[in-house]
């Protein structure tokens, strides 16, 4: 009896199978015949919805020169050639309305202005014959049509010049306003994401493509785009992709469908002859899972069947319903959070990228508008006072220099803290003998000591230490350390004291600073090392200064593994030491170079040196600084540069990094290592840029040396020995 019942359903089964697999080809097929017939429909509509973006794109052109034509004040402008009023009204229209280029002609089609915002001379004047033009515009005042250029297809519009009283655009046009708009690539992506088409544009309008280069989902629509004369110029081709996809879906939804009802079908078969079987329990099941009570099932739970197995398995469900919902409240709860949390780091890290990024300009603009005018100021106070002896005069120069100086150190304070709590500081090592440098240092501001009538002491236990580490901070360190000594001494002397000592077996360079001054009590030892901090502060404050000499000079040297202790005494002086890593080594004598012997040796040859420069007081200090020395030519910006190169030849180019208008000092740079003649001349970056990132960034862009404005003679002497050594 089983065996006959098994074999009825096996052959039932089957049935419905063949039944089933008949209906799904006879399915698939009707769907490709749909899909078929839908690609079809899809050409034409989407060739209306082509033209109408077309339309609507090109509206944006046609309507800015028909509104703008009749506009009182560009018919004044096409008198008066008011460069300020194109710059405030011209580019920032443009760039609202996406136009390259505009062009005002005369009415005897003579132009009269012209802009485009990429600085290409082929656009000055249309690539049409006035000739045309004129035929073009007396035809249709606000003609629209198609040009190919250099750059790519350029969409035209003109309009009329009328005033903006002759609202009906009869009066007789007083010139013409012209706009134009290449279709670059980024205008193509435009249109291919607005129209959810792959668009290009194919010079060629004979050209066609062969279906089999599409795959059988794809369509094609040409729309050509006219010329003046109303020919077609080319052809714009959209390639779609149709929504096969969605078919696929729906066709997998009638899949499913119909395996829903195979199913069906099979439970109702079976149903039929396992009725008395199944239906009790699963009654019972149900029942009990509509009211969520297991009393319904209990007599299922000690059967061995699958029956009995669900029932435990719903008691066991039940008893633990609240424990999941509970859990999975907290997951989503959690997981919202998460989401809430992540969104607010992503914020934060955007304004923190963006706020860095204005710092960052910031401090490059802060140091190229303070340095240049103080390049002027210096330059030219000093080379006053070496021609001036009247003493008053003199006392004026030498404040002026001094201020001067006083505003540098203090740009270059604030710019070393922005840059270490930056962490754009980048150590640069190098061996140099520490005793030669300090003297050197110490030579070059014996004058604040001298001013002051202080005794200014050296002291070598040890003149072969050797320090192999960043020099320019080492110079900071020191200056900042050996300038608050003689700013706080008032009357004796200032005494620098270099030795050495060992600490934990490795070998360390002492540079004690002990100076006669006011002294510093005990408890305001720390102030001294904070951020903006002096032991006298506010409007009473005794000493000048920002305060941050001692900060940097501690956080330096934490960079260079060192670091620095002050032993003081109110009215007796303070001792500042100084220790860095160092090791010793044979002392080789070397000449040393006074500025003056590297002046006499420079003029033995005089260098064609030209200095590209638009500053006329930085321009004037440098010609004095070189005079005998050099001969010098200017130029005020990047293209008198590239001229003076063509019909002369130079050893040596200073190049000031920013030029106002027109090109840079950097692309002015590339453009002058292009020249086969001056591939190996050196080029000087003289410049205001002084962050640290600036210097690396020059120096792998075509330059050979860096100088800081304010530069001093020394700097300029000092290269061009150089220059002539290699």
């Amino acid at each position: 009896m089983y065996n006959k019942i098994q074999f009825k359903i096996i052959a039932l089964i089957t049935l419905i199978t063949a039944i089933f697999v008949f209906g799904l080809f006879s399915l698939r097929h009707s769907v490709v015949k749909n899909i078929s017939a839908l690609l079809n429909d899809r050409v034409s509509e989407k060739d209306t919805i082509l033209r109408r973006i077309i339309d609507l794109k090109s509206s944006t052109l046609t309507s800015y020169i028909y509104d703008n034509s009749y506009w009182d004040e560009l018919l004044a402008f096409s008198i008066s050639k008011d460069e300020k009023w194109a710059e405030e009204n011209f580019l920032p229209s443009m760039k609202t309305y996406n136009l390259d280029c505009v062009w005002l002609y005369d009415k005897d089609m003579n132009l009269t202005y012209t802009i485009n915002d990429f600085n290409d001379r082929t656009f000055r004047e249309l690539p049409i014959s006035r000739e045309e033009m004129k035929s073009i515009v007396f035809k249709d005042p606000f003609a629209h049509f198609f040009i190919n250029t250099s750059s790519g297809l350029m969409e035209i519009s003109s309009g009329p010049l009328q005033p903006s009283s002759d609202s009906k655009r009869i009066t007789p046009p007083q010139g013409y306003y012209i706009g134009g708009r290449i279709w670059d690539k980024e205008y193509l992506n435009d249109l291919s994401v607005i129209s959810s088409s792959k668009i290009s544009i194919i010079s060629n309008i004979r050209d066609t493509i062969i279906k089999d280069d599409l795959n059988s989902y794809e369509f094609i629509n040409e729309i050509y785009l006219k010329d003046w004369n109303g020919s077609n110029l080319v052809k714009l081709r959209a390639i779609t992709e149709s929504l096969v996809t969605k078919k696929s879906v729906n066709f997998t939804t009638y899949q499913f469908i119909g395996t829903i009802i195979f199913i069906v079908l099979i439970i109702t078969l079976i149903s039929l002859f396992l009725f008395k079987i199944v239906n009790i329990p699963l009654n019972s099941i149900t029942y009990s899972l509509e009211k969520e009570s297991i009393e319904q099932i209990n007599y299922l739970q000690n059967q061995k069947n699958e029956f009995g197995q669900i029932a435990r398995l719903i008691k066991d469900f039940f008893t633990n319903k609240e424990y999941l919902i509970d859990e999975i409240k907290m997951r989503k709860n959690a997981e919202e959070e998460l989401i809430i949390k992540q969104n607010e780091l992503i914020k934060s890290k955007e304004k923190a990228e963006e706020l860095s990024k204005l710092k960052s300009n910031l401090l490059a603009n802060l140091s190229h508008e303070f340095r240049t005018p103080l390049s002027g100021i210096i330059g030219i106070s000093e080379l006053l006072m070496e021609e001036i002896k009247e003493f008053e005069q003199l006392k004026l120069l030498n404040d002026i220099s001094v201020s001067g100086k006083r505003l540098h150190d203090t740009l270059n304070s604030i710019l070393m803290l922005a840059q270490f709590e930056s962490s754009e500081i980048v150590l640069h090592k190098e061996k140099f003998n520490l005793a030669k440098e300090i003297q050197a240092y110490v030579d070059k501001y014996k004058y604040k000591a001298d001013e002051k009538k202080l005794d200014l002491i050296i002291n070598y236990s040890d003149r072969n230490i050797v320090l192999k580490t960043d020099k320019d901070l080492f110079k900071q360190i020191f200056y900042n350390v050996f300038d608050n000594a003689i700013k706080f001494t008032d009357k004796g002397s200032v005494t620098v004291i270099i030795s050495s000592k060992y600490i934990d077996s490795k070998l360390y360079a002492v540079i004690d600073i002990i100076d006669t001054g006011i002294g510093i009590e005990e408890k305001n030892i720390g102030i001294i090392f904070g951020e903006f901090r002096q032991v006298s502060e506010g409007f009473t404050r005794k000493y000048e200064g920002t305060g941050l000499g001692l900060t940097l000079t501690k956080k330096f040297l934490g960079l260079l593994d060192g670091k620095i202790t002050c032993n003081s005494s109110v009215g007796a002086g303070s001792t500042f030491s100084v220790c860095l890593p160092a090791f010793t080594e044979i002392k080789i004598k070397e000449s040393e170079i006074s500025e003056d012997a590297v002046e006499s040796d420079l003029k033995s040859e005089l260098l064609n040196v030209l200095f590209v420069e638009d500053n006329l007081s930085n321009q004037f200090v440098f010609e004095k600084f070189l005079t005998g020395i050099a001969n010098v030519e200017f130029a005020a910006d990047g293209e008198t540069a590239m001229k003076l190169i063509e019909n002369k030849s130079y050893k040596l180019i200073f190049m000031d990094i920013n030029l106002g208008s027109g090109i840079d000092g950097i692309e002015t740079a590339r453009l002058i290592r292009k020249s086969e003649s001056y591939k190996d001349i050196p080029i000087v970056a003289l410049t205001g840029y002084a962050m640290e990132h600036d210097k690396d960034y020059f120096l792998s862009h075509n330059f050979d040396y860096f100088v800081v404005k304010p530069f001093s003679k020394i700097d300029l002497l000092n290269v061009i020995n150089e220059v002539k050594k290699s």
